[in-house]
């Protein structure tokens, strides 16, 4: 064999001509074994981002970032690096190696809505850059900074102000802020990620006193407004709440939120931007408030060291309390969706409460009540409410729902009220699976042998199983479903079951017909000269519209008198036609 010579250096072989040696297959795969693994094969990617270092601060008209981004290259020909989307304005770009000696070539462009580096030259390098981000809000209170996706990452910002700053960074593994020379300064770690926002707040010298700051003292008048959209969900014997709020902040900022709920109501979710934790705590109003709150409010009993237009009522709400990681300014959406027992799958006169949001200056809701099972909803009173066409509420509630059954609108949520009844009526039995047509086709030989061939055209949406009661000492020969052959089985009563294929929703392909055919042998009496023969048939547990029988003779004989449940007839008015097999 031809072995490459440089890898032969020294060799005990004894080699005849300077091209072939010859050797023990044992030391040419060990010889085979040292070849392969000196020979690397090319990385998966061409090159490395291992870490960046982001250095901003917050300018009148944008925020400004120095930033340095370490990166290796493992290829010597030309490497496109993608860095940063175009959404970002860069300048005084410029790149060095570690190794001074290293001849390389480089530029920057823009590549399907993304700042690339294009690189030539193997080694480590350093990019350089200024960046300007466009603030994301009109307070000019919060940056999204496009970062690349590095191994490590650290961002540094300043605010040059220092009374009461809170900056907060997402995501971060570490953060520490610093007061020098009148700056507010965040210094933090971040993990690999494409996006880091930063928001900072001036907090009020009461605010700082708590855990989290509610709003921003402004000398505009601040306007909290609220859109809701609540669907009541009714199911046998469980309601299930969606509530969706869409809110507006207007010179203001917020990072909790307070949200009154039915008490009977148990959360299953809260979806939201940056959410820290919630909790539940009982809501209480003044008695002044009685006659607005109106059935929401159950008296308590009197307290002795208070008047009687003081006393506190305990209402059959709740208060949800959510808090924020950050606070939010101009709009802010979070969704709560929970459930309760309705006690029992039929209930009269059941109250549905409407969530409603705390401390707004407006608020609008849309409510819509659907049925998710088997059960009738029909309304008894509603307050505080105008009924809609369910095409009139928003799509984005209306799409939620697949079998609405009323809506309302109200402005004032926190009066509004909907008394309904619930009824479940007993349930009629459905054909869940039916045979369109069937034919049986039977041969029968003298000596008293039937082939039968059964060929069904079934549709099925829920069933497992087809059962068939077949004739005694029967033989089966084969089974097909759907073009598929398949091996039945044999229940504790001697049926045999045929396993189905069933529709896996409203418009899969195959809720539409399929054939099963059996194919199987029985022993009858022979065919004598004279005599009766009796021939039974295979009997199916599924209706049959349509049922075609066709019986082939020994014609060395004549029939006659035939008697059973069939009729005989010249020709089939309705021909059977196998069902295709959908794929």
């Amino acid at each position: 064999r031809r072995v490459h010579g440089q890898y032969l250096i020294e060799s005990v072989i004894p080699v005849e001509n300077d091209d072939e040696v010859t050797m023990p297959l044992v030391d040419y795969m060990a010889l085979y074994k040292t070849v392969r693994k000196s020979q690397f094969s090319s990385p998966p990617e061409p090159f490395l981002l291992t870490s960046f270092e982001a250095h901003g601060i917050a300018e009148k008209t944008c925020t400004k970032f120095d930033l340095e981004i370490k990166l290796t290259v493992l290829k010597d020909d030309w490497v496109e690096i993608p860095l940063l989307p175009s959404t970002v304005a860069m300048s005084q770009v410029s790149i060095d190696p570690s190794n001074k000696n290293d001849i390389f070539e480089h530029c920057t462009s823009i590549r399907n809505d993304t700042i690339s580096l294009s690189l030539k030259g193997k080694g480590s390098f350093t990019f350089k850059c200024v960046i300007q981000n466009p603030y994301e809000n009109s307070r000019r209170n919060s940056v999204n900074l496009c970062t690349p996706k590095c191994s490590s990452g650290k961002v540094t910002f300043t605010v040059p102000q220092q009374n009461n700053i809170q900056i907060t960074m997402s995501p971060f593994l570490t953060r520490k802020l610093e007061i020098k020379d009148s700056k507010t300064i965040l210094i933090s770690s971040v993990p690999p990620t494409n996006e880091v926002k930063i928001q900072w707040t001036e907090v009020t010298v009461t605010q700082a006193q708590t855990e989290t700051k509610e709003e921003i003292k402004s000398p505009e008048e601040q306007i909290v407004t609220s859109i809701q959209e609540t669907s009541f969900s009714v199911g046998e014997g469980i309601l299930v709440v969606r509530s969706k709020f869409d809110l507006v902040l207007v010179h203001t900022s917020r990072s909790s939120f307070t949200v009154n709920v039915d008490k009977r109501l148990r959360l299953l979710q809260i979806d939201g931007y940056e959410i820290k934790r919630w909790r539940f705590t009982e809501a209480v109003v003044d008695a002044k408030e009685k006659e607005i709150q109106g059935s929401r409010v159950i008296p308590s009993q009197p307290s002795s060291s208070s008047s009687q237009s003081e006393q506190v009522q305990t209402s059959n709400l709740k208060t949800l309390h959510v808090e924020l990681n950050i606070a939010v300014v101009d709009s802010y959406t979070f969704t709560v969706t929970m459930e309760m027992n309705t006690g029992g799958t039929s209930v009269k006169n059941f109250e549905l409460l409407t969530p409603f949001c705390e401390d707004v200056s407006r608020e609008k809701s849309f409510i819509l009540v659907e049925t998710r099972t088997n059960v009738e909803v029909n309304e008894v009173s509603s307050r505080g409410v105008t009924p809609l066409d369910v095409s009139e509420i928003p799509s984005s509630l209306r799409s939620l729902s697949t079998n609405a059954v009323c809506a309302y609108q109200s402005l004032y949520p926190r009066e509004s009220s909907i008394t309904i009844d619930v009824t479940k009526h007993q349930e009629a039995e459905v054909l869940i699976t039916s045979i369109d047509a069937a034919y049986f086709e039977l041969v029968a030989a003298a000596e008293g042998k039937i082939i039968h061939r059964v060929r069904l055209n079934v549709r099925n949406t829920h069933r497992q199983y087809l059962r068939a009661t077949l004739p005694e000492g029967y033989s089966i020969w084969s089974t097909v479903v759907a073009s598929v052959p398949t091996k039945p089985a044999v229940d504790k009563e001697g049926k045999l079951m045929i396993p189905l294929k069933k529709a896996n929703s409203k418009n899969d392909s195959s809720s539409a017909a399929f054939l099963v055919e059996i194919v199987f042998v029985t022993q009858i009496l022979p065919f004598e000269k004279k005599g009766k023969v009796p021939i039974h048939l295979a009997y199916i547990d599924v209706p049959i519209n349509i049922l075609n029988v066709s019986l082939y003779l020994p014609r060395h004989l004549n029939y006659n008198q035939l008697s059973g449940d069939l009729e005989k007839v010249k020709y089939f008015s309705n021909h059977f036609t196998p069902a295709v097999a959908q794929r």
